[in-house]
């Protein structure tokens, strides 16, 4: 059904004006940039962006190396395992591109005790994960992850009237962090409990710097 869809999508797509306009847009804002790039005189194509990020040119390069070299072996890893699942969960005979975003149901030891009596995954119960998922990465972290939600500094369940999505505010040192969450017991909103909870962190530990210094650069 995945392959059919995006076959769909892609011939959809071939067969209009679509590809032409965006391949003009392309065009132009690639042309633009290389002449401003010229005229100014930046090292190379990514100094421009690189420099309004606070973000050294070495640092960029550093990170694409790792990517070719390393990350590679990694990606290659990554889907070599999600075929497996796949496999294992859906019956996946051969592994197709539009297969690379497809979710993936993993089955878990503690399966049982991480849902709720409607199949979902109750706020403790992330929380948990989360802070475990942290503090094998970085004790520190965990620690500043679990004082915030005792701080009570996330915003957690979906109501009415509240804005969608998901984000963390970083407000003024001294003040912040702050999150605002959907949390509705689902393996994503867990991992949107993580991906926000890694923002505060980064505001904790760069609130030293003040507040015009503080905020990522990227």
């Amino acid at each position: 059904v995945r392959a059919a869809c995006l076959k769909s999508l892609n011939d959809g797509l071939g067969n209009t004006s679509t590809a032409r306009v965006a391949a003009l847009s392309l065009s132009a804002v690639a042309g633009s940039w290389l002449i401003e790039n010229q005229e100014r005189q930046y090292s190379g194509l990514r100094s421009r962006r690189n420099l309004s990020n606070n973000c050294p040119d070495a640092v960029v390069d550093s990170l694409l190396k790792a990517v070719r070299s390393v990350g590679v072996t990694y990606c290659k890893r990554y889907y070599a395992m999600k075929k497996t699942i796949l496999q294992q969960t859906q019956g996946l005979d051969t592994f197709r591109w539009s297969d690379r975003n497809a979710p993936m149901d993993i089955q878990t030891a503690n399966r049982d005790e991480t849902k709720t009596a409607e199949g979902k995954i109750s706020w403790g119960q992330a929380v948990s994960m989360v802070e475990s998922g942290y503090r094998k990465f970085s004790p520190k972290m965990a620690d500043m992850f679990v004082e915030m939600v005792k701080e009570e500094r996330i915003d957690v369940p979906a109501a009415d009237g509240k804005k969608g999505g998901a984000y963390c505010s970083g407000v003024v040192p001294g003040i912040g962090p702050f999150q605002l969450l959907n949390f509705d017991g689902t393996q994503h909103d867990v991992s949107t409990l993580a991906h926000e909870s890694g923002h505060a962190c980064h505001d904790i530990l760069a609130y030293k710097q003040g507040y015009l210094q503080y905020h990522p650069p990227l």
